[in-house]
């Protein structure tokens, strides 16, 4: 969240505290396009979009602070030098658009603008890409296919070679050819192998690992593997049913499921928010998407206290949590 530093008179003065990782969740399904807002389209209606999620930002931080809240254009340029844009960059009709979101948001008006259902890439400087919903292409599932179905087909093996020796964790596919997993799956590996399904493994090369994080992406050169949608983690609830996909072990040959809950949805694993899961999970899952009802992620399954005698104590990390790296990442892939 924008965290209020300081008040004058010229407009609010912003601390950046995660405020990029405040994105909203993505959509559920669909085709490769932007998720339309309400409101007639307009080609710089991205601008108006975050307008509003900077307004609505603003609006909490005043009323954490116990501060009267009246909307200011000087305060769009704060907001959006705290997210390490240049405002001297951005054209002069994009901040009015901008400004337009952010008092509509402010003063609770229906949304005005939407963005143009043909457009496929984000128009926003890259540090604040990620306001507009680009949603995934083939993440519903196939016909007579049930989500939870879905879900498996879109989990794969990965296997690595390291110095340390052999190994191997879990991963899903998000985009075309592109594989979210844990870091730690892929750590100092020589060689990394996906087994997309039981006849055909392929390999692999890293395309970004976080240093912050434990998640990394993986490319590999195939196109028609089924996709896993990924949904908004902010709205699980402790005991929401959730399901944990992976491969716990080598001679599975294809990816297995556990049921259970949410046991906690604020813990905090290796600085990373996480979710508390009461199911059964093991080294192989590493890195397996763990999926709600509806069959899309809402967490990465990253660790447990199996080894220390402690059974169905384990950990995922929020999708919303990496969901910017992963955003940034899938962009500078296209």
């Amino acid at each position: 969240l924008l965290v209020l530093a300081a008040a004058s008179a010229g407009g609010l003065l912003w601390q950046n505290s995660r405020s990029v990782t405040s994105v909203p969740g993505p959509a559920a399904s669909g085709a490769n396009t932007v998720a339309p807002a309400p409101g007639k389209s307009h080609p710089l209606a991205e601008w108006y979009v975050l307008g509003r999620h900077l307004g609505r930002e603003a609006a909490i931080a005043y009323e954490d602070f116990g501060l009267p809240f009246q909307a200011d254009r000087g305060q769009i340029a704060h907001l959006l030098k705290s997210l390490e844009v240049d405002v001297k960059q951005i054209a002069p009709d994009a901040i009015t658009m901008c400004w337009d979101g952010y008092q509509d948001e402010t003063t609770h008006k229906a949304a005005a603008w939407s963005v143009p259902t043909t457009q496929k890439r984000s128009i926003l400087p890259k540090p604040i890409q990620g306001f507009v919903q680009f949603t995934q292409p083939q993440a519903e599932p196939a016909k007579n296919q049930t989500a939870l179905e879905h879900a498996l087909a879109a989990t794969v093996l990965i296997k690595v070679d390291s110095r340390k020796g052999e190994g191997h964790g879990s991963g899903f596919f998000v985009a075309p050819g592109l594989i979210v997993t844990n870091k730690h799956v892929i750590e100092g590996a020589t060689s990394i192998q996906v087994r997309v399904n039981e006849e055909t493994i392929l390999p692999a090369q890293l395309v970004a690992a976080s240093a912050n994080n434990d998640i990394a992406i993986v490319r590999v050169r195939t196109k028609d593997h089924p996709l896993l949608a990924l949904a908004d983690s902010d709205s699980v609830k402790v005991g929401d049913d959730v399901s944990a996909i992976g491969y716990p072990l080598l001679d599975h040959l294809s990816a297995t499921t556990s049921f259970g809950r949410i046991s906690s949805s604020d813990r905090t694993f290796a600085g990373n928010p996480c979710f508390q899961i009461d199911l059964s999970i093991n080294h192989g899952n590493s890195g397996g998407p763990l999926v709600d009802h509806t069959g899309r992620a809402i967490g990465i399954n990253t660790f447990g206290l199996g080894d220390y005698n402690v059974d169905r104590f384990n950990f995922a990390i929020k999708i919303n949590a990496v969901l910017p790296f992963i955003k940034k990442h899938l962009a500078e892939a296209e």
